[in-house]
Parts: C-alpha cells; sequence; structure tokens
C-alpha cells in the first residue's frame, strides 16, 4: 500500500570535500534510513529459509499491518553549487547511498471484542542485508527535493518477490 509506505532517512554525521573551491565536491557520511512498507491486504507474513510469503488472516481484520527495516547508511555524492554562500546557493547532488541492514520486524495491530491488541514479530524476513540506492538532489539553500531508485532489490535474489525501492521527497539541511 504505497500511502501507507513511508521512507525516513537521517545522516547524522556528513563531511564534504571540495574538489573546485565551494562550487564542486564530494560528500560523505553515516546515516540511517528507516522504510515502512504498509501491506494492503488482511495477511499474514512468514519468512523460512526458501522464501518470503502470506498468507490470508481469516480471523481477524487487520487495522496496520506493516513492515519495517532500518539501513545504517554512507551516501558518497557528487555536489554542485551555483555560489558560495550555501544560503544562496542553488544545488545539486549526485551519487550512490549503500547500506548496511541493521533490523526488520513486522508490526500488527487489530481489535478483539473492542479491545485493541498489537503484534510485532522481528526477522529478517530475507531483506538484503546490504542496499545500494542512486540518489539525486536538487535544492535551494536549506530546502530540497530528492529521489531514489534501489539498484538492488529489497529481499535477497529468489527468497521473495523481485522488487526495486523507489522514494522521493523533501529534504533539509541543517
Amino acid at each position: 500500500d504505497y500511502a501507507k509506505s513511508v521512507n525516513v532517512q537521517l545522516n547524522i554525521w556528513e563531511k564534504r570535500f571540495p574538489i573546485v573551491k565551494e562550487f564542486v565536491g564530494l560528500t560523505t557520511g553515516v546515516g540511517f534510513q528507516w522504510n515502512r512498507y504498509g501491506l494492503q491486504k488482511n495477511v499474514d507474513v512468514f519468512a523460512n529459509a526458501d522464501s518470503i510469503y502470506a498468507v490470508n488472516n481469516t480471523t481477524v481484520t487487520l487495522n496496520k499491518n506493516l513492515l519495517r527495516t532500518t539501513y545504517l547508511q554512507i551516501p558518497l555524492l557528487f555536489e554542485f553549487n551555483t555560489n558560495k554562500d550555501e544560503d544562496k546557493s542553488w544545488h545539486l547532488s549526485l551519487g550512490v547511498v549503500g547500506g548496511v541492514r541493521l533490523g526488520s520486524c513486522l508490526k500488527t495491530k487489530w481489535e478483539t471484542d473492542g479491545k485493541p491488541l498489537k503484534a510485532k514479530t522481528k526477522d529478517d524476513f530475507n531483506f538484503n542485508s546490504l542496499a545500494a540506492n542512486a540518489y539525486a538532489q536538487i535544492g535551494y539553500g536549506n530546502v530540497g527535493l530528492f529521489i531514489q531508485y534501489g539498484l538492488t532489490d529489497v529481499f535477497r535474489a529468489g527468497k521473495g518477490p523481485v522488487l526495486s525501492p523507489v522514494s522521493g521527497g523533501l529534504i533539509f539541511n541543517f
């Protein structure tokens, strides 16, 4: 369910290496990426050594059904700026963001006899341990737009559906 799927990224440390004064540079750092994949159907999700699979849940109606992942990420971006003053500069960044999966889980919520219940199942669900994403960003000052496309599939090869993650949105630089 695309409406219930979210990608949030926070780089806790960044370092820019100038190549041509302040106009062209290479940026890297360390951060975190949280992905939330909303599931459309009322299914229970399971994984074994061979695959990830879903089974229709006929006993309860799930109000929330999400697969979540957390990655430690390292960006490597070429950055182009139009002005030495960051607050008055148009900027364009292009590159790759690599990641190592730190954890994943399935979170579900439902009601039984009017009582809210929830469950959280930690498992790797055959998510890829490593991720690589093509990344592009354009902006002015401290605000920009980004798009990210997965160069690696969401799940390990042959262990789940072939899915390439795509995300985009606003970025704020502090």
